[in-house]
């Protein structure tokens, strides 16, 4: 798990690199996108406990 969170942030950084800076609507997407993307893993994980 912790190496796809490490794969993914440098996918993220390469994206930024590639493309530049996001515009504002992108940003809150992509930024709401995580936030969901925590909140199932969280939820996930404590299914489990």
């Amino acid at each position: 798990m912790a190496l796809l969170a490490g794969l993914s942030t440098c996918l993220g950084a390469v994206l930024v690199l590639v493309w530049g800076r996001p515009g504002r609507r992108s940003f809150a997407f992509f930024l709401g996108l995580a936030a969901g993307v925590m909140l199932a893993v969280g939820y996930r994980c404590q299914r489990r406990l």
